[in-house]
């Protein structure tokens, strides 16, 4: 065989090659990224969920520190009256 009959041949092999490697790494990249968004969701999801804890433990924290402080100006008051009957 001459080189010039075997030059489309070759040409047609590594056409084709090139193809089936293009299309399975297409369908790869295809596969990672549905993977990435299903992670992505459930990064939301995780994140939505502790968003919910922390306000549910900052609400108490937030009501009990008010309380704290509304007790401590009231004996602050207390404390300046008792003060002042003294004088």
């Amino acid at each position: 065989m001459d080189l010039a009959q075997v030059t489309p041949y070759l040409l047609v092999f590594t056409v084709t090659s090139l193809t089936v490697v293009l299309v399975i790494s297409g369908i790869w990249i295809i596969k990672i990224l549905k993977e990435f968004l299903q992670t992505v969701k459930q990064i939301n999801q995780i994140l939505d969920d502790a968003k919910v804890v922390s306000e549910s433990v900052a609400e108490p924290v937030a009501t009990l520190s008010d309380f704290l402080m509304g007790l401590k100006s009231g004996l602050d008051m207390f404390t300046k009256f008792s003060k002042k009957s003294e004088d």
